[in-house]
């Protein structure tokens, strides 16, 4: 019996989710290649940012073991709404040689290692009177208030811990007194709740996907620009923040001298 591929498509929000199932009843292992029939890129599932083995921009290759089955999902932005039926064709099916699917180096290490930043709750963060978590005798990440909505609290952007402590509010003045301005505190909680969206988005499942997609109004591609935007932002926020603190460290104000001449 040959290689079989069932597809189905849901769309919601003119965003298409389709689960798949590739089947092979033979006695040998098949190299499958699955080729997106929809009129838009595919999606795939990633970890940590990295798609899954296999997956490219118009498709998945896979192997498939003798006598098995695998499923798969992934999504994939409509330009007009409307899905093909079936959403997925068999394109090729041959023998695995060597040619198993896999990823360049960088790629398979990035996936492999997994993410390298610590956790939230993990990391104190400064507080309105200089202190920072822990330094009550609490434990690191606790806070005996729960966050505030930010500024864009209502489409689930916003709110984070870093705001509810520093406040929109804080002094900006050129004397240091706020932990942060609150230009800076905006910001980011702007961009770490589009960073955590498309984070609940990375490698979702069909469900949560689509329960995702129901919560926002925010199409997939504007949130996809925006987080790309932001990366570009926050690596050159980072850079010179690095050359300012460097700089600040080295600086030697002379007061007592100078207090004479004041």
């Amino acid at each position: 019996m040959p290689v079989t591929l069932a597809a189905d498509v849901e769309v919601r929000a003119d965003i298409a989710l389709v689960t798949a199932t590739v089947e092979s009843p033979t006695p040998v292992a098949r190299r499958v290649e699955v080729a997106n029939r929809l009129d838009g890129p595919v999606l795939p599932p990633r970890r940590d940012g990295v798609p899954e083995a296999g997956w490219d921009r118009d498709g998945l290759t896979l192997v498939v073991d003798a006598d098995d089955a695998v499923s798969f999902g992934y999504a994939c932005p409509l330009a007009d709404g409307e899905a093909a039926d079936p959403p997925a064709e068999l394109a090729a099916v041959g023998d695995p040689g060597d040619d198993r699917p896999g990823t360049a180096p960088v790629e398979r290490a990035r996936r492999d290692l997994g993410g390298f930043r610590p956790p939230r709750d993990a990391v104190p963060v400064p507080r309105t009177d200089g202190s920072r978590d822990g330094d009550d005798g609490s434990e690191p990440g606790s806070t005996d208030d729960e966050p505030v909505p930010g500024p864009d609290s209502a489409d689930g952007e916003g709110g984070s811990p870093a705001t509810a402590r520093a406040g929109v509010n804080a002094p900006t003045d050129d004397d240091g007194d706020a932990p942060f301005p609150a230009a800076v505190a905006a910001y980011l909680d702007r961009a770490e709740g589009r960073i955590d969206r498309a984070e609940r988005l990375t490698g979702a499942s069909v469900p949560e996907a689509t329960a995702a997609l129901e919560s926002h109004d925010r199409h997939p591609a504007d949130l996809a620009a925006a987080v790309s935007a932001d990366a570009d932002s926050l690596d050159l926020l980072a850079e010179r923040a690095a050359g300012l603190a460097a700089r600040a460290g080295e600086a030697d104000v002379p007061v007592d001298a100078l207090g004479r001449l004041a």
